[in-house]
């Protein structure tokens, strides 16, 4: 869970001036908490552990449960958002979809590799496929991977190994900052995402 930074403000105020009547030696009566008010103090601050506590818990599931079929991941300052992997029609070839959004240094996307897994989720045999992009990403700069319009990174898949509704993983490789993976559920191209499909090969 990300830390909340607490800022203590000091609050400066003038004192009035003192009563001339009070004491010279007065002192305010100590205060003295009662065995039911050092209870309410105790229960209070233990349903306020429990709420942080579940409120963490609850963090924590919501990163690992799957919303989407799209998957987000991050590596440095680099950011990658909306990763898709969308099928041609005739079930031989994958295209990778995905926005890049850059505060680091330049980098350059060198290797693209997908995974299929099993239908129970594990990690399949098959070797995974591969494309070398070789896509520039400068600093500060948002660029979008797939669609009419911009770049595209189509990888062949000529023995079917990625079924539609299962489970991929792609693996993202960079120079200078790394390598980082993210799971995917391979998509039909039905639909608005039939644009982002790589094109059917006649025969």
């Amino acid at each position: 869970m990300a830390d909340l930074a607490v800022e203590h403000a000091v609050v400066s105020g003038t004192l009035s001036p003192p009563v001339a009547c009070a004491r010279p030696h007065a002192r305010p009566a100590p205060r003295v908490r009662t065995p039911m008010c050092r209870w309410a103090v105790a229960a209070g601050n233990l349903a306020l552990s429990m709420l942080l506590l579940v409120g963490c818990a609850d963090m924590n599931q919501a990163e690992v449960s799957r919303q989407h079929d799209y998957g987000d991941v991050s590596i440095g300052n680099l950011q990658v958002r909306a990763v898709r992997l969308i099928k041609a029609a005739d079930d031989r070839a994958v295209a990778v979809v995905a926005t890049f959004i850059n505060y680091g240094p330049p980098v350059v996307l060198s290797e693209v590799t997908v995974e299929a897994g099993n239908a129970d989720g594990t990690t399949g045999t098959v070797a995974p496929l591969r494309a070398e992009p070789r896509l520039s990403i400068a600093t500060d700069a948002v660029v979008r991977v797939g669609g009419p319009g911009y770049s595209r990174i189509h990888l062949p898949d000529p023995q079917v190994h990625l079924r539609t509704g299962r489970l991929a993983t792609v693996k993202l490789s960079f120079t200078v900052i790394g390598a980082v993976a993210v799971e995917v559920i391979v998509e039909k191209p039905t639909g608005y995402l039939a644009p982002y499909a790589p094109p059917a090969k006649s025969g």
